[in-house]
């Protein structure tokens, strides 16, 4: 196989985990030349297949692979093979909650084992994991990383920080589980630790303003890290941004990151 830059190719295995009874799995990316210290990104956006293989969405993860670490992804709750009685995609999310089912309590659980598993098999050097995240799966990567501090440095494009905000969740306006979902409630798990944040001026369909006020959040209580921002000309979630600007920023944050800590410049 080959991917986006036509330069790696890789390997791609599939590995079961179980979680509160129900069986869920993971695509572990590996390329054919892997480096002397490899770490592990977690990407995640909506079903695993699209997050690795569409070009709106892998820029990150394919870099990455020609540098010659590794990548894994997975199916968010709702999407692709974890479809359930509740639904597809947000639509699924929103029967879940109003049913009294925390949905990002699961995607928190999937990506500590998926970290349990990397870190069993020795998989990245000095168990480093970092994150990427798009809109939804912007959000379940800053669920992971708030709950498990192993994760050392995330970015997150055009995420969702107020889940009130998407169309599909005004009904739910009131919910608790969607309340204590919301990006606010991690700010203080998050404070001192390495987040990029890249966003259109504009956004709609998440809300711009609402991630705005999130970073600010984030940047007041942070006294030792700041979270970084990122923000493009135009409209995410729309034609006119260009998206791959802010995968090319969250590429350079997280190798820079990763660099710092082969260089010593960080602790363990």
């Amino acid at each position: 196989m080959e991917g986006r830059l036509n330069t790696t190719s890789y390997v791609d295995k599939k590995y079961e985990i179980g979680i509160d009874g129900t069986k869920y799995y993971f695509i572990l990316r590996s390329p054919e030349n892997l480096s002397k210290r490899p770490v592990l990104l977690i990407t995640i956006a909506a079903d695993c297949y699209h997050t690795l293989n569409h070009p709106d969405y892998n820029l990150i993860s394919d870099v990455f692979l020609a540098a010659g670490h590794l990548v894994a992804s997975f199916d968010l709750p709702n999407h692709g093979e974890h479809i359930d009685n509740y639904g597809e995609g947000l639509t699924g999310w929103v029967n879940a909650m109003s049913d009294g089912v925390d949905i990002f309590e699961k995607i928190r659980k999937i990506g500590s084992s998926i970290i349990d598993f990397a870190a069993r098999e020795k998989l990245a050097w000095k168990n480093t994991i970092v994150m990427s995240g798009v809109s939804r799966g912007g959000l379940s990567a800053m669920h992971i990383m708030a709950y498990d501090e192993r994760v050392y440095a995330a970015v997150v494009h055009a995420p969702c920080t107020d889940l009130s905000k998407i169309k599909e969740f005004e009904q739910l306006k009131d919910n608790p589980i969607l309340i204590s979902s919301n990006a606010i409630n991690l700010a203080r798990r998050l404070a001192n630790r390495f987040l990029l944040i890249t966003i259109g001026e504009k956004d709609p369909r998440v809300d711009e303003k609402a991630c705005f006020e999130f970073y600010a959040r984030l940047f007041a209580i942070s006294d030792t890290i700041k979270p970084a921002i990122f923000i493009l000309e135009g409209q995410t979630h729309g034609k006119t941004a260009f998206n791959e600007a802010a995968y090319i920023a969250g590429a350079s944050f997280l190798f820079e990151k990763i660099a710092m800590r082969i260089n010593g410049k960080v602790n363990d």
